[in-house]
C-alpha cells in the first residue's frame, strides 16, 4: 500500500513535469510535498532551505534533498518541477509500533533500553535500519567488554499495516569467557608466579567458582595492568613498560588466552626531592613529611604517601581543595629520579553554614554539638569527616553522607552538608506469656527511647512481672548535661524474685536502689567516668541438707553476721528460712577510649574500657570488681572486617566481708563469653560438701555459683553487606559473621589455668528490629570439660552498642 502511494505520487509528478530542462535556474513560486502519511507538511518545510521567491538551480535542489534525508524521516525522496513549483515526492520511514529486548540477564533491561532509546530506538520513533545495525555492534562491544564473547544477537523487524514495524532484539548472552592461560614475556627480575599474585584475574582452577576471578573482562584486565605497573614502580623500576597485550580466543569463543609482553628496565634511586608551586607554608615543614628519602630506591607508593600527608596538612589549614602530586623526573643516564612535588593549594576556603538534611525528628543542636568543623572557620576535610563519624555513632542515626556546596558568587565560601538517615530511636514492647512451672505467667512492658523528644537524651521505663519475679527500672541519660559534653545517667531500680518451690535454686531477693553516673571527655576519643550507687537488699535462702535449697555461696553469705542483719524464720519442721538485710554502697571509676566509626555495626577503630568498682562504708559489705576489655576492628578488604575482643573481669572481698554478695560474681556461657555453651552454666557449680567426720554437710544443687575471675577472647570475621548494591558498605540492619570464642571462668584467682579454656566456633547474625536487636548464633563446642552443658543454637533480644 505504501509502495503504491509512492508510485502514484511519483507518476503524477512526472505527468505534470514541464518539458523545460530542470537544470535551468528559476524563481520558485511554491513547494508541494507528496506522499506524506503521518508527518505534517509543516514539519517537512521546516527542514527545507528553500522558500518561495528564491532563485533555484540544480545545486540548490540537491542541497534541499540532502537536508530532508538528514532529518531521518524518509527512506526515499524524488523531486519534480511543475512550472515554477517544486514537488518533493517522499516515502516515509516506518515508525516503531513496539520494541522489545529479550534474553538479556547480565545487562538489565532498563539499562539496555535507555541506551537504545538515546539512539532513537523506542516505541513511536522513526525506524532506521542503519541505526539498528549500529546498535547491534554497540551491544556486542558492551558484552565483549564484560567477557562474554560468545554472545549472539538476533534482530527481527516485522512490518505492520499503516507503515509501522515491530522490532525485537533477542540476545543469547552465552557464558563468560574463562581464562585458560596467562603468559608474561620479558620479566627477568620477578617470577611469573609473583607477578600473577598481583593480578585479580587468574587461570581457571578448582576453586575458581568461588570468586569468578577466572572470568575475563576488559575492566579487570586494565586494573591488573595498573597493578603490575605499580608493583614495579614501587620497587624502583621507573622505566617499566607494558609493551603489548594480546587477548586471543578459542574457536568457540569461551576460552581466553592472555599474553603480556613487558620491559622491566633498571632500578632507579632518589637523587633529590623538591617542591614547585605556592607552598603556603615553610618548606622545611613540608620536607619533614617526605617519606621517600634521598638515596633510597625509588617507590611511587612512598612518594604518594608523603604527598597525602602534605595534602592533609594543607586541608587542615583551610585549603580544602589542595592537590599535591609527586612527579618523577627520570635521569636515565645516571639511573636516578628527582621527585618533584607539584603543589596547587587553591584558594583558602571557609565554611559558611553547616546544614543537616533528612532528620526531621531531631533538634538541630543535637547534631550541631557533634561537629568539629565550625561555621566561619577554615574548611577542613578531616574535621568534616570526624563530624560524620560522630554523627554515625549516635544510636538513632543509621547513615550519614557529608559534602560541600559552593556558595554562588563567593569563591572562598562553601556550605557543609550532612545528609542524615535516622533509624528508629524508640522501642515499645508489651508481652504476655507462660513459661511453665519455672516462670509461670509472664507480663512485661518496656519503653526505651534513645532520642527522647528529639533531644538526644535516652529514657527507659521497663517493668517485668511474673508469678515469681518483679522488676521496675527507670533511667535517664543526658549525653550533654553540660556544654562541655559531660554525660549524666540517673537510675532507679526495684527487683524482687522468689524461686521457692519451683525446682530452681531456692532463694528470694528484694532490692531497692539508685545510681548516678557521670562521664567527662578528656580528649576527642577518651572519657573518664565516675559513678555512685546505693542499694538496700533483702536476701532469703534455705538452710537444709536435703535436696534443693540454696547454694553454699548464698548460704555462707547469709549466715555471716558481718554482712548485715541476719534472721531465721521457721517454715516447717524440716526447712528453715534464713535471711539477711544489707546495704550496698559503691563507687566506680572508669576510663574509655573509643575510635570506632560507628556505635552499631562498626567496621574500623578500637574500643578500650577500664573500670573499677569498690563497695564499702557506709554500706555493710566490702568488695571490689574490675573489668579490662578491648575490641579492635581491622578492615581486610572486599567488605570483610576482622574484629577481636579480649576481656578480663575480676572481683573479690576485703575487710570483714567473707563472701561476695549474690549478683557480684561473674557467670559465663552465651553471647558475650563463649557461644555454644549454655548461658551462665560454664564454670563452678554448687557441689556437695562433707564435714570432718565424712557426713554430708551440704547437698549440692548443681546450679552455677559464678566465679571471681573470668578471661575471654573472641575473634570474629564480619562478612560483607551482601544485601546492599555495594557489599563493602557498612550494614544498616543486618550483619553476619563467623566466630571463634575461647576462655574460662574461675572460682578463685589462683585457679587460673589455660588448660581449663573452652573453645567454640560457628556463625552468628544480628538483626536490628523495632523491638531491639535480635542476635542468633550456632556455636559448635571444640573443647569442653566434664559436666559442661552445651547449647549450639542461641538467641537474645536486646540492644547492641
Amino acid at each position: 500500500m505504501r509502495k503504491l502511494a509512492f508510485v502514484l505520487a511519483l507518476m503524477m509528478a512526472v505527468a505534470i513535469a514541464p518539458r523545460a530542462s530542470a537544470q535551468e535556474a528559476f524563481v520558485l513560486e511554491d513547494i508541494e510535498i507528496a506522499g506524506l502519511l503521518r508527518i505534517s507538511e509543516g514539519t517537512v518545510l521546516n527542514y527545507l532551505p528553500l522558500t518561495p521567491g528564491d532563485t533555484v538551480g540544480r545545486d540548490d535542489i540537491q542541497v534541499a534533498v540532502r537536508s530532508l534525508f538528514r532529518a531521518g524521516f524518509f527512506k526515499d525522496i524524488a523531486v519534480r518541477r511543475d512550472g515554477n513549483v517544486l514537488i518533493f515526492v517522499v516515502e516515509e520511514r516506518p515508525s516503531i509500533a513496539a520494541f522489545e529486548v529479550i534474553g538479556n540477564k547480565d545487562i538489565e533491561t532498563p539499562v539496555l533500553m535507555q541506551i537504545l532509546r538515546s539512539e532513537g530506538l523506542a516505541e513511536g520513533r522513526v525506524f532506521d535500519r542503519s541505526v539498528l545495525e549500529g546498535m547491534e555492534t554497540e551491544i556486542y562491544r558492551v558484552y565483549h567488554s564484560r567477557g562474554k564473547y560468545s554472545v549472539h544477537i538476533n534482530t527481527q523487524v516485522k512490518e505492520l499495516p499503516n507503515n509501522l514495524v515491530d522490532v525485537s532484539i533477542g540476545i543469547n548472552e552465552g557464558a563468560l569467557a574463562s581464562i585458560r592461560d596467562i603468559n608474561i614475556i620479558g620479566n627477568e627480575v620477578f617470577s611469573d608466579e609473583l607477578l600473577l599474585e598481583q593480578m585479580q584475574l587468574e587461570v581457571s582452577g578448582f576453586w575458581s567458582w568461588t570468586d569468578d576471578a577466572d572470568k575475563y573482562s576488559r575492566e579487570a584486565l586494565v586494573g591488573d595492568l595498573e597493578a603490575l605497573r605499580s608493583y614495579y614502580l614501587d620497587r624502583g623500576y621507573a622505566d617499566f613498560n607494558i609493551i603489548d597485550v594480546l587477548v586471543s580466543l578459542s574457536d568457540d569463543r569461551e576460552d581466553v588466552f592472555l599474553t603480556l609482553r613487558v620491559e622491566e628496565g633498571d632500578v632507579y634511586t632518589v637523587e633529590s626531592s623538591e617542591f614547585r608551586g605556592d607552598l603556603k607554608t615553610d618548606e622545611e615543614a613540608l620536607r619533614s613529611m617526605i617519606i621517600l628519602k634521598d638515596g633510597e630506591t625509588f617507590s611511587m607508593q612512598l612518594a604518594e604517601a608523603g604527598a597525602i600527608f602534605m595534602t592533609r596538612t594543607f586541608e587542615s589549614r583551610g585549603y580544602a581543595f589542595a592537590e599535591v602530586e609527586p612527579v618523577p623526573e627520570v635521569d636515565r643516564e645516571n639511573k636516578t629520579v628527582k621527585v618533584v612535588y607539584q603543589i596547587d593549594t587553591g584558594a583558602r576556603t571557609f565554611a559558611r553554614n553547616i546544614i543537616f538534611k533528612g532528620a526531621p525528628k531531631t533538634n538541630d543542636e543535637v547534631f550541631r554539638r557533634e561537629m568539629r568543623q565550625f561555621e566561619s572557620a577554615w574548611l577542613s576535610n578531616a574535621l568534616i569527616e570526624r563530624g560524620k563519624v560522630r554523627l554515625e555513632r549516635l544510636p538513632f542515626v543509621e547513615s550519614v553522607q557529608s559534602g560541600t556546596e559552593p556558595v554562588v558568587g563567593e569563591g572562598d565560601l562553601v556550605d557543609v552538608t550532612y545528609e542524615i538517615k535516622e533509624r528508629s530511636a524508640g522501642n515499645f514492647l508489651v508481652g504476655v506469656g507462660f513459661g511453665g512451672s519455672a516462670t509461670g505467667t509472664l507480663l512485661n512492658a518496656s519503653v526505651t527511647h534513645a532520642n527522647f523528644m528529639g533531644t538526644g537524651e535516652r529514657v527507659q521505663v521497663a517493668a517485668v512481672s511474673s508469678s515469681f519475679s518483679k522488676q521496675l527500672v527507670l533511667s535517664h541519660t543526658d549525653p550533654y548535661s553540660t556544654i562541655n559534653g559531660v554525660s549524666r545517667t540517673l537510675e532507679l531500680i526495684y527487683r524482687s524474685s522468689d524461686s521457692f518451690g519451683r525446682g530452681l535454686e531456692e532463694f528470694n531477693t528484694e532490692t531497692y536502689g539508685a545510681a548516678a553516673d557521670f562521664s567527662w571527655p578528656i580528649s576527642e576519643y577518651e572519657y573518664f567516668g565516675v559513678g555512685l550507687s546505693a542499694n538496700v537488699n533483702e536476701l532469703t535462702g534455705t538452710d537444709s541438707a536435703g535436696q534443693g535449697g540454696s547454694s553454699l555461696t548464698i548460704t555462707n553469705f547469709i549466715t555471716d553476721p558481718a554482712h548485715g542483719e541476719t534472721r531465721s524464720v521457721p517454715l516447717n519442721p524440716t526447712i528453715d528460712l534464713i535471711g539477711i538485710k544489707y546495704t550496698d554502697v559503691n563507687a566506680t571509676a572508669s576510663y574509655s577510649y573509643d575510635t570506632r566509626n560507628r556505635s552499631i555495626f562498626a567496621t574500623r577503630g578500637r574500643q578500650r574500657i577500664l573500670s573499677v568498682t569498690a563497695a564499702g562504708a557506709p554500706g555493710d559489705v566490702d568488695y571490689y570488681r574490675g573489668r579490662i576489655s578491648q575490641r579492635d576492628f581491622f578492615p581486610i578488604g572486599a567488605g570483610f572486617t576482622l574484629t577481636t575482643i579480649g576481656t578480663i573481669r575480676f572481683a573479690d572481698t576485703y575487710g570483714e566481708t567473707s563472701e561476695l554478695p549474690p549478683g557480684q560474681r561473674f557467670f559465663a556461657g552465651g553471647f558475650d563469653t563463649i557461644r555454644g555453651f549454655r548461658e551462665s552454666y560454664l564454670g563452678p557449680r554448687d557441689e556437695t560438701t562433707y564435714d570432718a567426720d565424712g557426713n554430708v554437710a551440704h547437698i549440692g544443687t548443681g546450679f552455677p555459683t559464678g566465679g571471681k575471675l573470668s578471661t575471654f577472647a573472641q575473634v570474629e570475621l564480619l562478612l560483607p553487606n551482601y544485601g546492599a548494591e555495594d557489599p563493602t558498605t557498612p550494614p544498616e540492619n543486618t550483619q553476619f559473621s563467623l566466630f571463634f570464642d575461647t576462655g574460662s571462668l574461675y572460682e578463685e584467682f589462683d585457679d587460673f589455668d589455660v588448660d581449663q579454656f573452652r573453645t567454640s566456633a560457628g556463625v552468628a547474625a544480628t538483626f536490628l528490629t523495632p523491638i531491639g536487636a535480635l542476635r542468633f548464633s550456632y556455636g559448635y563446642p571444640l573443647r569442653t570439660r566434664d559436666g559442661d552443658r552445651t547449647e549450639r543454637i542461641q538467641f537474645t533480644v536486646g540492644q547492641v552498642f
